[in-house]
């Protein structure tokens, strides 16, 4: 694995760290002039490089820059607990269809996917369960899985696409209802 280069410390810097650990700020001396040099988190590249005339005019920068990180972090702590909150957001639509399929006396995998497919839901069979069937019973599970979705179709794990029509198809299909509308395809 790739080790990060150390930080740039300047000799006889005293360092400063922020409480939050969201940033380093070392301050020293340069040509007998009061400087800082700042990084954000574990940033091996300094986002903050100043030399001022007073010590007083170091002190305003950084703190303003530690502000600044306090403020981005705050930002993004209330966006996560916003989509934690959303009813039809991926992770609450996950929790969702496996809490139907337990109540329904059903185990199944239930995932979200990453990169370029991070919206869509993929429902499978249990990993340590699929392992140890023959493929004859695999064929079977298959089809048991699609039928618990009202499928009479194929012997495949299910993938649900990323739109909110979609998880409400699946979560109604997974409660054991007849859904109340189909969703279109939003693809070509």
């Amino acid at each position: 694995m790739h080790k990060p280069r150390e930080r740039w410390k300047p000799a006889g810097a005293i360092t400063i760290l922020d409480k939050e650990r969201l940033g380093t700020v070392f301050l020293y001396s340069y040509n007998e002039r009061p400087a800082a040099i700042a990084y954000r988190g574990r940033s091996t590249k300094p986002e903050l490089h100043i030399v001022r005339s007073t010590q007083a005019e170091i002190e305003t920068s950084v703190r303003r820059w530690l502000d600044g990180l306090r403020e981005r972090a705050r930002q993004i702590k209330a966006y996560r607990e916003q989509r934690q909150q959303d009813e039809w957001s991926r992770n609450s639509v996950i929790r969702r269809i496996k809490d139907a399929l337990k109540q329904r006396g059903f185990s199944y995998s239930v995932t979200g996917g990453r990169g370029t497919a991070w919206g869509w839901i993929h429902i499978d069979l249990l990993p340590s369960v699929e392992k140890l069937l023959t493929p004859e019973k695999r064929r079977l599970a298959y089809r048991e899985l699609n039928d618990v979705f009202g499928y009479n179709r194929g012997t495949d794990s299910i993938s649900v696409p990323a739109s909110t029509a979609h998880y409400r198809e699946y979560l109604e299909r997974a409660q054991g209802l007849t859904p109340t509308k189909i969703a279109e395809a939003y693809w070509d």
